[in-house]
């Protein structure tokens, strides 16, 4: 399947909770969202949504417990 710049993206709900989401490549931001759509031509853009958590997630708990 094509998607948005052929990369599967963090959606919110998984990057609101990861430690490295500050400047990460894959979390979808609205100045993405925006250039989808220009790029499509509408908001109906097609785009790869990580489901669950990929293998680079830290929890935000996690990352302020262990002092890193």
């Amino acid at each position: 399947m094509m998607g948005y710049l052929d990369r599967t993206w963090c959606p919110q709900e998984i990057s609101n909770r990861c430690s490295h989401s500050q400047g990460c490549y894959r979390v979808f931001t609205e100045e993405d969202r925006k250039a989808a759509e220009k790029w499509w031509g509408n908001s109906d853009f097609p785009i790869s949504q990580f489901a669950e958590e990929p293998g680079c997630f830290i929890p935000l708990s996690k990352h302020k417990t262990d002092g890193s």
